[in-house]
């Protein structure tokens, strides 16, 4: 199962449940925040745990309605591009996020502050470019390579690699 703590903005479009603190797994958890870029509407996901974050670029507000699906295949398919995912992950991915609960923010003030550092380059990003192909590009590259010190100066894509490597 997995737990998707959206912020304000992101649970006015999908219905989310109010959360009542309780005990967790930041293995399964992810934050989720909905941001504008050239007036396009973007979502990131940043897990608890290794801050690994996957980008949805240009997403329609139809697709948010089916979170579930669109974000496995994301998640998976960026996996798949920084070379991290194995056959056995991806079935424990597709196994565990068939049970999605979606709830309102928790607040957690770690993952929201590497959330809005990430939201921060990725902006920077498109101002760079001015290219919203050169964003989805830097994002599945560069993003989760910075390191981070929630993470003792590691990569969240190091921290994702000996999640999946700790899994078996």
């Amino acid at each position: 199962m997995i737990n998707i703590y959206c912020s304000t903005k992101l649970s006015s479009i999908i219905k989310s449940e109010k959360f009542i603190g309780g005990n967790s797994d930041p293995e399964n958890e992810w934050s989720a925040h909905l941001f504008p870029i050239a007036g396009r509407k973007c979502a990131i996901f940043v897990n608890k745990e290794t801050l690994y974050s996957v980008v949805l670029v240009d997403v329609l507000k139809k697709d948010l309605l089916n979170l579930q699906v669109i974000f496995t295949e994301f998640l998976i398919k960026q996996l798949e591009i920084n070379k991290m995912l194995t056959p056995k992950y991806e079935s424990h991915i597709r196994e565990t996020n068939q049970i999605m609960n979606i709830y309102t923010t928790d607040n957690d003030r770690k993952t929201m502050g590497s959330l809005t550092d990430f939201i921060y380059h990725i902006k920077a990003s498109y101002y760079d470019s001015g290219d919203l192909d050169t964003v989805k590009t830097y994002v599945v590259k560069y993003l989760n390579t910075m390191p981070s010190k929630v993470l003792k100066f590691y990569t969240p894509n190091d921290a994702m690699n000996q999640k999946i490597k700790n899994f078996g």
